[in-house]
């Protein structure tokens, strides 16, 4: 559990750090003309970024304990099928993330 709380504020630091860089990248320079205000649409992508970079590290760390604990090679966890799953999730937190704050815009 030590392990976990120290990646978990180490996830939420990197996170909160570049959720702001895409907070100001994407309120300040949105690159295109787009029908959504700039702030709810950089509030979409900030928190997004926000929760794969935690919700990643915390699968990296936690990852290699649960394999070991099930018998399994740590060293599994580092395989092109984990990339593979943490994008897929990315992905969906990112259109979670984007459904749950567009939604309100976009049904007025």
């Amino acid at each position: 559990f030590r392990v976990l709380g120290r990646e978990c504020l180490m996830g939420l630091s990197m996170g909160a750090i570049l959720g702001l860089v895409a907070l100001l990248r994407v309120y300040y320079f949105p690159g295109a003309e787009i029908h959504v205000p700039a702030f709810l649409l950089s509030l979409t992508v900030s928190l997004s970024v926000l929760g794969v970079v935690t919700f990643g590290t915390l699968v990296g760390c936690m990852l290699p304990f649960i394999l070991r604990s099930i018998g399994f090679d740590p060293a599994l966890s580092s395989s092109p099928l984990v990339a593979t799953c943490m994008d897929t999730l990315g992905v969906m937190i990112y259109f979670t993330i984007a459904i749950f704050i567009l939604s309100r815009f976009l049904a007025t």
